[in-house]
């Protein structure tokens, strides 16, 4: 349980978390799964790419009040983003838990049940809130990782598989020219917001469970934005508040920043693609930021071939017209963008290696896109919706 201590001293491992040296090991290929946020974005394609990849059954956690309702939530969830199909009704066994709470908010027959029977854990469960602080996300983004640890070495041995984030360190003491290795670990950061320092928190216990034996991988996600089946636009995120204020000014930032990106179906073949492999134990660490280099200039050029009139702005002179422009509109939707703007490099990123990631992957073509084809299938959904 967090205490009032400071935040950072919550990335130390209770010693009392250990790997045992006697238990069995998990079966690969799995029999048997377990896996988190499997109602979320990137939790469904997840779940349909270890259905058609694996024969596993798999049992998901859902917060429902009971197991009908659980049923249906991942069910709708699948048939938003067309994944559904009836056959994956027999592996599938929804079960109604609370990541905030002890064990997951599971009955004990039912945590003793998955201590007996994992072999693999994919914990993708997270709360992203950018306003909230660090003491309120705890519960939903630290907490959980302990208790899976203690699942993960209980009556028999589970390879757990984590979705942190690229940008989980905030990297201001370092050279901004300097590519981050996928391994980096960062001993302090700063100026972070209560979402990152519990990804942060979260990392740092899983590093220690890797040093101690437990067999973990952590996947760093750059943005990750919709297939181009369904060109989703998540209405909720940094990417779309951009893009949106862009696109109805107008005027885009002159800017030739990098910004990594994926498509969703991309990285749940990936992960899943990579974490079916033998490995050893200890932790692995993957930066799922593609094989190509994709700028702001880029998507901004991809949205001018469809037909958008974006001109180009200085930097400075793009922040001060947006923070114009949202001044003189009632959008509460864009409140957080105009939180954003005040920064002096609001679309600022760094570059990190993805060595692991590229050198594990049994094909390039399982992460392989194109922009272009991407930022239609975005046109079409922003005009079929009607977000402009």
């Amino acid at each position: 349980m967090q205490t009032s201590k400071p935040w950072y001293n919550d990335c130390v491992l209770d010693p009392q978390i250990v790997m045992p040296q006697n238990l069995s090991d998990y079966r690969n290929p799995p029999d048997k799964i377990f896996v988190t946020g499997v109602t979320g974005f990137i939790g469904c394609y997840l779940l349909k790419e270890l259905l058609d990849r694996t024969k596993a059954d798999i049992m998901v956690l859902v917060r429902a009040k009971d197991e009908i309702i659980a049923w249906e939530r991942v069910k709708n969830q699948m048939k938003k983003f067309h994944l559904w199909s009836e056959c994956y009704c027999s592996r599938i066994t929804p079960l109604t838990g609370d990541l905030c709470k002890e064990r997951l908010g599971l009955s004990e027959d039912c945590w003793r049940m998955l201590e007996e029977s994992v072999d693999y854990i994919y914990h993708i469960g997270t709360y992203v809130n950018f306003l909230l602080p660090y003491h309120v996300l705890y519960p939903h983004n630290v907490a959980p990782v302990i208790e899976l640890l203690k699942l993960a070495s209980s009556q028999k041995k589970k390879r757990l598989i984590y979705s942190s984030v690229i940008n989980v360190f905030y990297l201001s003491e370092t050279d901004p020219d300097m590519v981050i290795p996928e391994d980096y670990t960062a001993n302090k950061i700063d100026k972070v917001n209560g979402y990152g320092k519990t990804k942060w928190v979260a990392d740092k216990l899983l590093q220690a469970a890797g040093d101690r034996g437990f067999a973990v991988e952590l996947y760093r996600l750059p943005y990750v934005c919709g297939s181009s089946d369904t060109g989703y636009v998540r209405q909720k995120d940094f990417f779309w508040y951009i893009l949106k204020i862009c696109l109805q000014m107008g005027f885009a930032p002159d800017i030739d920043t990098e910004f990594p990106i994926i498509p969703v179906d991309c990285l749940a073949r990936s992960i899943v693609s990579i974490s079916l492999q033998e490995k050893t134990d200890g932790c692995h660490y993957y930066a799922t930021t593609g094989l190509q280099k994709i700028t702001w200039r880029d998507i901004f050029e991809a949205f001018r071939k469809e037909g958008y009139e974006l001109n180009y702005l200085e930097i400075s002179q793009w922040q001060k017209h947006a923070i114009d422009y949202l001044s003189n509109r009632q959008d509460r939707s864009m409140i957080p963008l105009k939180m954003m703007l005040l920064h002096p490099k609001p679309l600022k990123s760094s570059s990190f290696d993805n060595k692991n990631f590229r050198s594990a992957l049994v094909s390039p073509h399982e992460i392989d896109f194109s922009l272009q084809i991407l930022v239609h299938s975005f046109k079409q959904y922003i005009d079929r919706n009607h977000l402009i």
